[in-house]
């Protein structure tokens, strides 16, 4: 069983993931928790409280949750990293360490393959994609994800159909 290179998904890495909570089983979010700005001007969110840095500030999303901690704010991978997850059919928030695409919720074992998306959307741009019979510079799906790093089995005419019907059979149930 191979899982995608991370790089399929660089285009959805600035999203919030989509999760499995621990819990319940169910879609959870995961968010990062701290929001960084180069100079105090921008007003996001203007009751969070915010941290002087060396950088700029940190505005700091979930201060029960997670409150800031300088180990914290440093640059963490794609494939590890601290935040909160919060779930949407429970009452669990909590810290949690994000290992992708082990945690991802939107995610199935096909053709020996693990085949996953940050969210529903980007699941379903990938079952859009691989349904396609037309993967041309005008087919939108292709600009929603970089489609060359999918597994070419998975594109394969014989095994289209087998995906696409998974990737429907899991999002029936999500």
């Amino acid at each position: 069983m191979k899982n995608l290179p991370l790089q399929f998904y660089s285009e959805f890495a600035r999203r919030e993931p989509a999760v499995r909570c621990p819990n319940c089983g169910k879609e959870a979010a995961f968010a990062d928790p701290y929001i960084f700005l180069k100079d105090d001007s921008i007003k996001s969110d203007l009751h969070l409280p915010r941290i002087k840095t060396d950088f700029g500030f940190a505005v700091i999303r979930f201060p029960r949750v997670f409150p800031w901690c300088v180990e914290n704010s440093a640059l963490s991978t794609m494939t590890s990293r601290l935040g909160v997850l919060s779930c949407r059919s429970c009452p669990c928030r909590r810290k949690h360490k994000l290992t992708w695409p082990k945690d991802a919720f939107y995610k199935i074992e096909v053709c020996r393959h693990v085949l996953w998306g940050w969210d529903r959307t980007h699941f379903i741009s990938i079952r859009d994609f691989i349904a396609s019979k037309e993967r041309d510079a005008g087919n939108p799906a292709i600009y929603v994800f970089k489609h060359d790093r999918l597994p070419p089995k998975l594109l394969e005419v014989s095994r289209r159909n087998a995906v696409v019907r998974a990737i429907d059979q899991f999002l029936q149930h999500s």
